[in-house]
């Protein structure tokens, strides 16, 4: 997205306004470009913002040797942030025993 404004660098980016669906905003952070979509598609610009009436999920990448401290530190942060809202995690998250990785139970 940094490139598709023709700024210079991230650093460059925060404040900047933009305006999306009609809602002008500041940006307040940018992050390392990753495929949003398939591996087989080009890497495209995306905005991620707050939008409490279509909150859902969120993928969080941890590492499992930290799980529980990091699960609670990411619950105390949405506890801060969203008081009125609940806080659940996934229990269907394993870690495999032959790996670091964390799987869930569709994986292949």
């Amino acid at each position: 997205m940094v490139r598709r404004l023709n700024l210079r660098s991230p650093a460059d980016a925060i404040g900047h306004q933009i305006k999306i669906n009609g809602v002008t905003a500041p940006i307040v952070g940018v992050v390392k470009d990753f495929y949003n979509n398939s591996l087989h598609s080009e890497i495209s610009s995306i905005a991620i913002f707050p939008s409490i009436s279509t909150y859902s999920t969120c993928a969080v990448k941890i590492d499992p040797a930290h799980l529980h401290s990091n699960l609670a530190a990411i619950e105390k942060i949405w506890d801060q942030t969203f008081p009125d809202y609940l806080y659940s995690t996934n229990s269907s998250m394993t870690v495999s025993p032959n790996s670091t990785r964390p799987t869930s139970p569709c994986s292949g």
